[in-house]
């Protein structure tokens, strides 16, 4: 399954679908949901819808502070789970903080969230517990062009 990732212009669907998907986790561990915090991190984060064939399916948040890039959310739409599309989600979202230059890209994800074991799966490590939260962090390194670079080599001895 192909995935698009482009700029978010539906704040609504991306309120509903992060609700609907965290709203278990939120009452399990004691977190209220609060709309307004949620609008007031859509002008501050960097906002993505993630689609196929058009269809929205997901979204992806990002920020980013001076040493890290930051995943805020990573949603994807029950039916469209287990498919793909958070796989091809983050590995966009790493090669987005590598074209900015930052090498760490770190995420929160409470401890009995699924999520958890797709974020291991691809490389990130539990930094820090904080309360029911793991605070995640993925060391981003950028492939290199070693087989050109040899074959450059090889070919000038």
């Amino acid at each position: 399954m192909e995935i698009e990732i482009h700029p978010a212009t539906d704040l609504e669907f991306a309120e509903s679908l992060t609700h609907s998907n965290m709203q278990a986790y939120y009452r399990r561990h004691g977190h209220l949901w609060d709309p307004q915090i949620f609008r007031q991190s859509w002008q501050e984060f960097e906002n993505y819808q993630i689609s196929h064939q058009r269809q929205p399916i997901g979204m992806v948040r990002l920020s980013f502070s001076e040493t890290a890039c930051h995943l805020r959310d990573l949603q994807i739409a029950p039916s469209w789970q287990g498919m793909g599309a958070g796989t091809q989600a983050l590995d966009w979202a790493q090669k987005q903080c590598l074209s900015r230059g930052y090498l760490s890209l770190k995420l929160r994800v409470f401890q009995d969230n699924p999520a958890l074991r797709l974020y291991q799966r691809h490389g990130f490590a539990k930094i820090k517990r904080e309360g029911q939260l793991f605070l995640m962090e993925k060391i981003l390194t950028q492939a290199l062009p070693f087989s050109r670079t040899i074959a450059q080599a090889d070919s000038t001895t």
